[in-house]
């Protein structure tokens, strides 16, 4: 695993395990509530609680999407850079096996056109090992 892989990771595994501690807040929130009673006086102490809570909640999940984000945002860069640089050379070897297809067409024609217009004489080394086409 690379490093900006593993701070993903363990980003990722902190915003489970926050999600995870919130609802078992709220649930021992509500339990004792509900087992408390009627509310007799002042439910503000419970109120005040569960708003600091929430008020922590949403700093730690603005903080860690923005964690997050500069290190997604790197990963997608390198790897963006990555495969453009494959498809580069892949792209060029396209280009230079066409290339080659081209200028071997491109020169089997010229010799033909040649050939065809000047004979060798059957003296000539290449006429004697190849034949005239």
């Amino acid at each position: 695993m690379q490093p900006d892989e593993r701070k993903i990771d363990f980003a990722l595994n902190l915003a489970a395990a926050s999600i995870v501690v919130n609802f078992l807040v709220l649930a021992v929130c509500l339990f004792v509530f509900n087992h408390s009673g009627m509310p007799k006086e002042d439910t503000n102490a419970l109120a005040v609680s569960v708003t600091t809570i929430e008020i922590f909640l949403v700093i730690v999940a603005l903080g860690g999407y923005w964690m997050l984000r500069t290190d997604v945002t790197g990963t997608a860069r390198a790897t963006t850079h990555q495969y453009l640089q494959q498809q580069q050379v892949a792209l060029i070897s396209a280009a230079e096996t066409e290339a080659r297809k081209t200028a071997e067409a491109t020169t089997r024609r010229v010799m033909e056109e040649r050939d065809a217009a000047k004979p060798q004489p059957a003296s000539d080394p290449q006429t004697a090992a190849f034949g005239q086409e």
